[in-house]
């Protein structure tokens, strides 16, 4: 992924369905244009060293973060998170939750990746595990990642006739219930509509909505879908998020999104 690809297919089976899905994919990826610029902007940003020292636990009834951050993203969506969370400094104050769509197997080699680029510590998120500030959590991609009423993980078998796995759609609807104003929700590029529905939920739940600009994307798909719906509050290129999100955590919803309406951000 760091070298440029775009994405990792499986061998199909030769079912109709699977050439077609196949196909499709294919004609889809063969006109992006995007993988010099990206090779250059991951080389002009060395990722620095940074001691990943050990979180302290808290207690499960008293939160030492008040926001929780939920990204989705899918094809071009590890290049564009090589590039967001190196951006998260040390100390950053809420935990951050990914579901990005991957082959089966390929989700623990992308968060070691992924942990040896960014200041944060970035794992697989495991069954039951209580939410950190500062901790990175990378859906598996056998299962759908979620957030719990307790802000614990847990882990969805998914269904024969899932599409998208793992589901931003899930993740990102279960932060919506539970954290409501306290959500921020981003999208980022990708193929299809996943996600649309999960956004359109945290903006309905007065949270803070972000998504991926179309000049930055590799495939301007999933997160226009979240445009469309009506989902998005603000649209920012990739590069520029994570400061955003920074800003963010300095206000509380409701004024971020007054400063939206009233065109002052």
């Amino acid at each position: 992924m760091q070298l440029g690809a775009l994405e990792v297919i499986p061998k199909p089976d030769y079912t109709p369905e699977q050439a077609a899905d196949f196909v499709e994919k294919i004609r889809l990826l063969a006109g992006v244009p995007v993988i010099t610029y990206l090779r250059r902007r991951l080389v002009s940003e060395p990722a620095a060293a940074f001691e990943k020292t050990a979180l302290a636990m808290p207690e499960p009834l008293l939160r030492s973060y008040r926001r929780v951050v939920a990204i989705a993203s899918s094809t071009g969506g590890p290049q564009a998170l090589a590039v967001l969370l190196p951006k998260f400094p040390l100390g950053f104050p809420a935990p951050i939750l990914i579901a990005q769509h991957i082959s089966d197997g390929f989700a623990e080699g992308m968060a070691q990746w992924l942990n040896s680029l960014c200041p944060l510590p970035v794992k697989v998120a495991q069954e039951g595990e209580l939410l950190q500030p500062g901790q990175i959590y990378v859906s598996p991609s056998e299962q759908h990642l979620t957030l719990t009423s307790a802000h614990r993980l847990a882990l969805i078998s998914r269904c024969t006739g899932d599409i998208y796995r793992p589901s931003c759609d899930q993740l990102l609807n279960s932060v919506a219930r539970h954290c409501g104003a306290d959500a921020i929700g981003m999208i980022l590029t990708g193929m299809g509509r996943d996600g649309a529905a999960g956004m359109l939920a945290i903006r309905d739940a007065g949270g803070v909505t972000l998504a991926q600009d179309e000049a930055s994307s590799v495939i301007y798909g999933m997160n226009q879908e979240a445009v469309n719906t009506g989902g998005i509050l603000k649209l920012l290129p990739l590069d520029q998020l994570a400061a955003e999100v920074v800003d963010v955590l300095s206000l509380n919803a409701a004024d971020y999104c007054h400063a939206i309406r009233q065109g002052v951000r």
